[in-house]
């Protein structure tokens, strides 16, 4: 979930004596002169435990090891042409080269994701959360086309390019230095964390649809900024094809006018590219003030559950998605781990009275949410391998349910006014 990330700088250590010994003992068993290279050897568990020991590497699993030893491996041989006699130092070198490396750890990191269906309106930057943001910059084709004008030549290409606008957010952590990457690099996951949560808020608040009928997906890549190097980084197919299909709300890009009450205001849509950007911006400042309200008490549980019910709607497999939607329910609305029999109980009564609006429809409300987890109990206990035909609603009444209290915790974040059990709020969600 969105948190404070680590300081760059502060988290930063430096290896003492023996832990550089212990990477040089793993680096002379490596196999260096060989074009092919590798990192498994005798002094691999050696070398895992003392990354593991490291409180700015605490955090990466045996994977990220793998990859952060085979990457900083594969940078260093670049500088060497296996044709040739290596030098005798070499395992000196490739053992400094990988301390330097874990010492930078964590590293900054911008990854930046296009979306090409949000048109371009300008040169503009809008702050969604302390380390995301919206950046709409000129297309190349465009910039490319203007300076071949100035050139006075005639053959430009009138091409605009589909991307000009991309989310950019910032993160430290690692993820790996060379060739092509998945989502699952420590960094980048906590990146699109950040997106999938995002992604919900402006959704919800009716800033943007992802309903389009086009077929496109978002591309993404992060930068190491250190090393000013940029790496090519693949998106889950549903998220590509959400942040893809991304575009502006319609009722997002009305302009107030004069005239209008606090009820019901004077609305008449934008009428040019400034004025889009104008009510565009306006409307996203929801996401703004959701997220920069991290220290309100409850806001942990409320992004956690955004990120399960992500988790659940863009899941392909229903089964999985069943369970991501459970697991978001009790996230959000348990507090402590209980029998599991006291827990339900629990669970149920909190879902029925904080959605319910009198005694009546808290029975109802109960009644579906009972038929929840005993879905959920077959699953778990095994009783069952997969949702059946029949069982098949419950997924939609599982999402649905998360989502709605989902939108009754945000609410006062949102607007600033406490809510009852039960008590509807007008929003933009709701217009």
């Amino acid at each position: 979930m969105t948190a404070q990330r680590p300081n760059a700088v502060d988290s930063k250590i430096n290896l003492h004596d023996s832990q550089r010994a212990a990477v040089l003992r793993y680096v002379q068993a490596l196999d260096l002169y060989s074009s092919k290279g590798g990192v498994f050897n005798e002094r691999f568990a050696e070398f895992k435990y003392l990354v593991h020991s490291l409180p700015n590497c605490k955090d990466l699993a045996e994977a990220d090891v793998i990859s952060l030893a085979s990457s900083a491996y594969m940078l260093f041989c670049r500088n060497y042409d296996p044709n040739q006699t290596p030098p005798s130092d070499l395992p000196d070198r490739a053992a400094r080269y990988l301390i330097s490396y874990i010492e930078s750890l964590p590293r900054e990191y911008s990854v930046q994701i296009t979306l090409p269906s949000v048109p371009y309106w300008g040169e503009y930057e809008v702050a969604l959360t302390p380390e995301t943001i919206l950046k709409s910059s000129e297309p190349r084709e465009v910039a490319e086309n203007k300076r071949i004008a100035a050139l006075g030549r005639k053959d430009q290409d009138p091409y605009i390019a589909i991307s000009p606008v991309m989310l950019q957010v910032r993160i430290s952590g690692f993820a790996q230095p060379i060739g092509r990457s998945g989502s699952t690099q420590p960094a980048v996951a906590d990146a699109l964390s950040t997106v999938k949560q995002l992604l919900f808020v402006l959704n919800l608040t009716r800033a943007v649809t992802t309903l389009s009928l086009k077929q496109a997906a978002a591309r993404a890549h992060y930068l190491d900024v250190a090393a000013d190097t940029s790496i090519p980084c693949e998106l889950p197919g549903p998220l590509a094809r959400a942040l893809g299909t991304l575009e502006p709300a319609s009722d997002a890009l009305g302009i107030e006018e004069p005239g209008g009450t606090l009820l019901t205001p004077k609305i008449r849509p934008a009428a040019n590219d400034p004025e889009k950007v104008l009510a565009f911006t306006r409307r996203l400042e929801f996401a703004s003030r959701f997220f920069g309200r991290g220290s309100v008490p409850g806001f942990g549980r409320i992004v956690a559950a955004i990120e399960w019910y992500q988790d659940s709607a863009f899941q392909e497999d229903e089964t999985m998605a069943f369970i991501a939607a459970c697991i978001g329910l009790e996230s959000i609305l348990g507090d402590e781990d209980r029998g599991m029999s006291e827990l339900s109980n629990r669970l149920t009564d909190r879902y029925a009275f904080m959605l319910g609006r009198d005694r009546q429809d808290r029975r109802r409300l109960a009644e579906e949410f009972t038929g929840i987890l005993r879905v959920r109990g077959e699953l778990v206990h095994a009783r069952t391998t997969r949702l059946r035909a029949r069982q098949r609603e419950q997924l939609f009444i599982a999402q649905r349910m998360l989502q709605d209290v989902i939108r009754h915790e945000m609410r006062p974040i949102l607007f600033d006014e406490p809510l009852g059990p039960g008590a509807p709020r007008s929003g933009p969600e709701d217009q």
